[in-house]
């Protein structure tokens, strides 16, 4: 049994697939890439999984045989990485290795028989109506602008992923930690579809949804089934293909809707990057713990202000647009940081209550992105 491939087209499988193989699981078989041919000998799969997350790239390839084995993960990528630029040929020998040759290059590999291998999700049996087209650019913003406040508490999954929800012209994603929440929503573009979704993404899941999505062309095909969500990608001008299969949390998450203030009356307005750069310097006097800085808005100023009674207190005032009564309000500054590099407005505006009111971040005229903060006690 015997595979012939290019040597770019191997590195580029392994390359997507070895990493999501569990090195530390005490099943040794998930800590592996495994190798299968289709049934007509011209093609090669490999795949990988940690159960909650499973990987399957497909690839042009010249098969001799009924191929199928699983590789241990880091000794595949390691090789392969290695390897001259010539063509690859992977033989099954007959003591539970593979022969990888490429070039004068020679190494021999122990392998695992790929009945071990956990059964690998079945995509493709969704109608077709079940399946949707969607802007890898504009998922990848939905979790840019909002995976910065998901828990990573794992004893509260219904915390510990992102909210995906979707109508057939609408996306959404959805996090909080409890302290903070971020809502971002885009409408569609021409060429994308979507249906009415409401998916609770897990955190190892969203991470591996945005890598996923820097690869090939900007159309990501999704679809559902039971507790799976798929994401499809053709690469290579159709010549391979790559899919991401992610367990949804069953988990029930909070209704966010609830959480948005609703009779914040206090509307103040500035430059977003001068109120970054200035949080982010008075913060360095703040403690590792709390991170608490004060905003105090006066007339027309807003000031900042940070003090640490072993480290020493910072200051710094900016010019607001603000109408509204005096007010002091604390926040942790790593939170308003996020926030606010999360957001690509030049205008932020800060819809406030009181002291102990959340706090609304967005853009002026605009409600795609929120970004709600809870604030600290002074």
């Amino acid at each position: 049994m015997e595979i012939k491939l290019t040597r770019d087209a191997l590195s580029r499988a392994v390359t997507q697939v070895w990493h999501i193989a569990d090195r530390r699981s005490t099943m040794r078989i998930l800590s592996c890439v495994l190798f299968r041919s289709s049934k007509d000998g011209s093609r090669i799969k490999l795949a990988s999984s940690n159960i909650r997350n499973t990987v399957q790239y497909d690839l042009n390839a010249e098969v001799d045989g009924d191929v199928g084995f699983a590789i241990p993960a880091k000794t595949i990528n390691d090789v392969v990485r290695i390897l001259p630029e010539s063509d690859v040929t992977i033989t099954v020998t007959d003591d539970d290795k593979v022969r990888i040759t490429s070039g004068s290059y020679n190494a021999r590999v122990p392998i695992l028989p790929e009945e071990e291998f956990p059964s690998l999700p079945v995509v493709g049996q969704e109608e077709k109506k079940d399946r949707y087209h969607l802007s890898s650019a504009r998922l990848k913003r939905l979790i840019e602008r909002t995976n910065f406040s998901i828990s990573d508490d794992e004893t509260r999954p219904y915390l510990n992923g992102a909210l995906f929800e979707s109508t057939s012209d609408f996306v959404k994603m959805v996090t909080t930690d409890g302290h903070r929440m971020t809502v971002h929503g885009e409408p569609l573009g021409d060429g994308e579809s979507a249906g009415e979704l409401k998916l609770l993404l897990p955190q190892l899941g969203v991470q591996e949804l945005k890598r996923f999505l820097d690869l090939g062309e900007d159309i990501t095909v999704m679809s559902v089934e039971g507790s799976n969500v798929h994401f499809l990608k053709e690469l290579e001008k159709g010549a391979e293909s790559i899919v991401l299969t992610v367990r949804l949390t069953e988990s029930e998450f909070p209704p966010y809707e609830s959480v948005i203030p609703r009779s914040n009356d206090k509307s103040v307005t500035c430059n977003r990057l001068a109120l970054f750069d200035a949080i982010r310097r008075v913060s360095v006097m703040t403690s590792e713990r709390h991170r608490a800085v004060h905003l105090s808005l006066v007339g027309k100023d807003m000031n900042i202000r940070a003090d640490n009674p072993e480290l020493g207190e910072a200051e710094e005032s900016l010019g607001v647009a603000y109408e509204g009564e005096n007010l002091v309000i604390g926040f942790n500054a790593s939170y308003l940081v996020n926030v606010l590099s999360a957001m690509d407005a030049e205008q932020v505006e800060l819809r406030l209550g009181g002291g102990l009111d959340g706090a609304i971040f967005k853009a002026p005229d605009s409600e795609d992105f929120l970004g709600i903060v809870m604030p600290i006690r002074i």
